[in-house]
């Protein structure tokens, strides 16, 4: 066989397999999942005097073709500027198959904010939401974690005796 051929044969083999390598790439498969998350909605669940809880929500999509499951995802919610020991409730691991998009929703509870106990029917705050995700990937070519913040700002107005009609 002429030497041309086989260098160019032996090109294409390096770059077939450095093709599936970044594919198939765990590290990969992190970042591009986690580029895609961000906060969506923000609701309140209850409020009592002694803590109000709130239903976060946070799609994640998973554009490449190894799976990515998200170990821990650890949420800081600030009520104007102040964390009044924000915690989520609860912090199961989830995976997001490859292709498809799962809506990360936890509930994160705030102890003795000002939320409700205004003497204004109507009163917006600021709500300032940090979540650290952890996660991890695995396939074929390794295995590979990461750490990711996403971060959102929202203004939020809490009505007293609202009517829906």
């Amino acid at each position: 066989m002429d030497k041309r051929i086989i260098a160019v044969i032996a090109a294409l083999v390096v770059i077939g397999v450095g093709a599936a390598y970044y594919s198939y790439s765990p590290q990969n498969a992190l970042s591009k999942t986690f580029a895609t998350a961000e906060f969506n909605q923000v609701a309140l669940h209850l409020n009592e005097p002694s803590r109000t809880i709130f239903i976060v929500e946070m799609p994640i999509t998973n554009p490449t073709g190894v799976p990515v499951t998200i170990n821990e995802a650890h949420y800081t919610l600030l009520v104007d500027g102040v964390d009044y020991q924000s915690r989520e409730l609860q912090n199961d691991p989830v995976t997001i198959a490859p292709g498809t998009t799962l809506k990360l929703t936890r509930m994160v509870q705030v102890t003795g904010s000002p939320i409700g106990t205004q003497q204004e029917e109507q009163v917006s705050y600021t709500l300032d939401i940090t979540c650290e995700l952890v996660g991890s990937a695995e396939s074929i070519v390794g295995s590979a974690t990461m750490d990711n913040v996403v971060e959102a700002q929202r203004s939020w107005t809490y009505s007293i005796g609202a009517n829906f009609d």
